[in-house]
């Protein structure tokens, strides 16, 4: 079996999102043949790995003050255990210096002066000895520098990128800061690309682009969910419907719930109904945005649930909600992703409603086989029609399950076999 070791900005996680599709990619394979390397302070909430090397932002700056500090450490993971630093959940804001351009550039300088304990970090990788290095690719220019650094142990090891977002497509901006960070990023995620024996990418539409840009082909992967349905579930007593929403409220996929919070309440008044919304999210939200989600007697914020507490939340649901938001800025980042909920949803079999731009890669793998709203002028019609007259109308979800299948055959006989 080949041992595997994944570098990523996010550790493997059974909740949060990119940390989710990792460990879908290798929840088979055996634990002693894999190995990680983020660069994150979260926590490892699993024993997935047989070993873990983390250099943190954290770390990072410490080491910027202290000149015998040197960032990075392998971690042992030991459950319930407080010891390891724990990534306390994003909060959702309007706006965050945090996630700005300007912030993020600074944020590569200090990685780019901070002293990292190479040595420390070349005998882990040679313990382990690795036959593949998986390398989910992001928009940090580090990440690139230490990956390009760990191939150099082994130089004719073989290379796998996967890519999950777009970071390097044209946007209609003039902030500097962006353009420097789109021109930097490309010119790494290029040389990594080129370089990897198999590029895997998350959508179709991301391969065709991508096949453009660097003229070189792909394989699809997105997030390979286990099956969720529970057999003979009894969904909790309730008058009326009630949807579920389960998964990130960033890039202001808020602000589409939010729209569909004050649809469902013009449908109850004036249908004398009672269906319901609840948002869960392992993200919080700040006192405006909540004010906008939650509507009395129609929609609440319920916070985070662990891994069981999804799967109830999804099988107790009769109608599952997948939103993305019509902003311009938002749709040019998320374009060409598609959503880590929309497997776990597919493998419930309950009816999903989509709601965004039909643009995106997300909306197009479900357009034929979900009930979809792409304009916020057509949502009370399609609100109705969803719950009203056409609620029983069959949809068919094999379709997708198939294209899932396919795509985990394929990923599996170029990458883990």
């Amino acid at each position: 079996m080949k041992k595997i070791l994944i570098i990523s900005n996010n550790v493997l996680s059974s909740q949060n999102n990119n940390g989710k599709t990792l460990l879908s990619f290798f929840k088979d394979h055996p634990k002693s043949s894999l190995a990680q390397l983020y660069f994150s302070s979260e926590k490892l909430d699993g024993n997935y790995v047989s070993t873990s090397y983390r250099i943190s932002d954290e770390d990072v700056l410490k080491s910027v003050f202290s000149y015998k500090f040197k960032a990075g450490n392998e971690l042992d993971y030991i459950k319930n255990s407080g010891g390891i630093l724990k990534k306390e959940p994003s909060k959702i804001k309007a706006e965050s210096f945090k996630s700005s351009n300007m912030a993020r550039l600074l944020r590569e300088i200090v990685w780019k002066i901070s002293s990292v304990d190479h040595d420390s970090l070349f005998k882990w990788v040679s313990g382990f000895n690795p036959d593949v290095i998986f390398f989910c690719a992001g928009d940090s220019l580090f990440a690139y520098d230490i990956y390009q650094t760990v191939c150099s142990y082994f130089p004719n090891i073989k290379k796998v990128v996967y890519i999950t977002d777009d970071y390097i497509l044209p946007r209609e901006t003039l902030n500097l800061f962006w353009l420097l960070r789109r021109r930097l990023t490309y010119s790494k995620m290029k040389k990594a690309v080129v370089e990897a024996n198999v590029f895997v990418t998350i959508s179709e539409e991301m391969r065709i682009e991508y096949k453009k840009l660097f003229n070189k082909d792909s394989i699809l992967a997105f997030n390979m969910s286990a099956n969720l349905k529970i057999d003979n579930f009894k969904k909790t007593t309730r008058s009326d419907f009630l949807l579920v929403y389960a998964g990130g409220l960033h890039f202001k996929r808020w602000g589409t719930l939010a729209v569909l919070a004050r649809a469902l309440k013009r449908f109850n008044n004036e249908n004398n109904r009672k269906v319901t919304l609840e948002i869960y999210s392992h993200q919080n939200v700040d006192s405006d945005i909540l004010r906008e989600i939650e509507i009395q007697g129609v929609s609440r914020f319920c916070g985070s649930l662990d891994e069981r507490g999804v799967q109830y939340a999804l099988n107790n649901a009769d109608i599952l909600v997948h939103a993305e938001s019509f902003e311009k800025k938002c749709i040019e980042s998320t374009r060409l992703s598609i959503s880590t909920k929309i497997a776990e949803y597919i493998s419930i079999g309950s009816k999903i409603l989509a709601v965004g731009p039909s643009s995106l890669a997300s909306m197009k793998f479900l357009a034929s086989n979900a009930v979809c709203i792409n304009d916020f002028n057509t949502i009370d019609f399609k609100v109705k029609e969803l719950l009203d007259d056409g609620f029983f109308l069959k949809q068919d979800l094999d379709v997708l399950k198939n294209k899932m299948l396919k795509n985990k055959n394929n990923f599996k006989l170029n990458v883990v076999s």
